[in-house]
């Protein structure tokens, strides 16, 4: 069963290893760190029997949620749990205030963009050559 909570510090280095190993742009240790710390960010993390296996982040800007980066371990995806962390993160989002979401997600990442887009986010702009030479769309979603 896939357990959902909010990240601890002793959390950021899975999360170090899942952003060097799957994410473009990753975030340095001490970013990851001092996110999880902050007040105005919702950085969950998903566990299955005490393993970790993917987190997702946002943060809340005014009324909107920021979502920063999720992510999921390969032999765990296409189970819902990207899914599960999307949806408690918004919730939490939610009840600190934030009235939309905004993401960016490289245009090349097709089950990404399939997610957001069965959860209700559209696409607003490209940003052209945002991910090493790949287009970056911009979604957002209405609470």
């Amino acid at each position: 069963m896939i357990n959902i909570r909010r990240a601890e510090h002793t959390d950021a280095d899975y999360v170090f290893a899942a952003e060097t190993a799957y994410i473009d742009c990753p975030w340095t240790l001490e970013q990851i760190r001092d996110e999880i710390a902050r007040d105005n960010t919702v950085f969950l993390v998903a566990e299955e029997h005490g393993e970790l296996i993917g987190y997702a982040s946002c943060e809340i800007v005014v009324d909107c949620c920021d979502v920063n980066n999720i992510a999921v371990s390969e032999k765990y995806r296409r189970q819902g749990v990207a899914s599960a962390l999307l949806t408690e993160m918004e919730s939490r989002a939610k009840r600190l205030g934030a009235t939309e979401s905004t993401l960016t997600v490289r245009e090349d990442n097709t089950p990404a963009i399939k997610l957001y887009e069965a959860t209700g986010y559209v696409t607003v702009h490209i940003r052209r050559g945002y991910y090493k030479g790949k287009n970056g769309m911009i979604m957002t979603k209405k609470f």
